[in-house]
């Protein structure tokens, strides 16, 4: 059975870790949502937060660079339908029927007009 006085450096050991973990989730932002909460040595509930907290940054993460990705792709079809608008401008096909095709052909176009 614990004293007191080790009950007392046990609260205050615990109070300290989930302090560093409220610091740690305070400063994490989209930029590094990649690192995660160093979890105490005890598997406490302490443990079972942090744990809980670096498998929903882990799945925030996945998402954000999931929605990275498509945006990216977004932006390639954008200029690869820009692309081909400009050359069959360029050949004098007028203007209206290469953004009807361009639209037709992949449907990003509409919100352009």
């Amino acid at each position: 059975m614990l004293d007191l006085r080790d009950q007392v450096l046990a609260e205050v050991g615990a109070g300290d870790q989930a302090d560093n973990e409220i610091r740690e989730v305070r400063n994490m932002g989209a930029n590094n949502l990649s690192e995660r909460l160093q979890l105490p040595a005890a598997r406490d509930e302490l443990y079972q937060l942090g744990e809980t907290l670096n498998s929903f940054l882990h799945k925030l993460d996945m998402s954000f660079e999931q929605q990275r990705r498509f945006g990216m792709n977004q932006k390639t079809r954008v200029s690869v339908v820009k692309t081909k608008f400009e050359k069959l401008h360029t050949l004098g096909i007028h203007k209206q029927k290469v953004w009807e095709y361009a639209n037709k052909r992949t449907g990003l176009l509409e919100n352009f007009q």
